[in-house]
Order: structure tokens, then C-alpha cells, then sequence
């Protein structure tokens, strides 16, 4: 499945801040942005957060561009 958005800096913040506030666990830190988003980002932003947490990957400010690469060519 070919993802469609890029990892832009205002989703980046938000992706980052759902995961500080919540981890990721599960997928409550996408439900802690979801408000945010926009309609064209939503499916790919839950999409990563869920492959995410399926997959045990983690990410901060230095490493987030680099699991979200890895995700899209999943």
C-alpha cells in the first residue's frame, strides 16, 4: 500500500506529542491528535502510529523522519 502524505513538521510536532503524552502503547496517542488533522492525513497518521506500536518501534526528535521512512516502504 503506497503512502501518500510526507512527514511534514507540523505532523511531525503533533505525532511527537501524542506519543509524549500517551506512548505508544496503543492508539490512544493518535486519538490525543486527531482534532488536528486533516482529512488526507488522518488514515496515514493512525496507520503509522498502529504500525508503530504493532512492530514495538519507538522514536523521539532525532529518529522520527527515519521510522517513518521505514514505515512507508513497509
Amino acid at each position: 500500500m503506497a503512502k501518500q502524505i510526507e512527514l511534514t513538521e507540523r505532523l511531525e510536532l503533533l505525532i511527537l506529542e501524542g506519543a509524549k503524552q500517551f506512548g505508544l502503547r496503543n492508539d490512544d496517542a493518535y486519538f490525543y491528535i486527531e482534532e488536528h488533522l486533516y482529512m488526507h492525513e488522518a488514515k496515514d497518521v493512525k496507520a503509522f502510529i498502529d504500525w508503530c506500536v504493532k512492530h514495538n518501534k519507538t522514536f523521539g526528535y532525532g529518529n522520527i523522519r527515519q521510522v517513518w521512512n521505514k514505515w512507508r516502504k513497509s
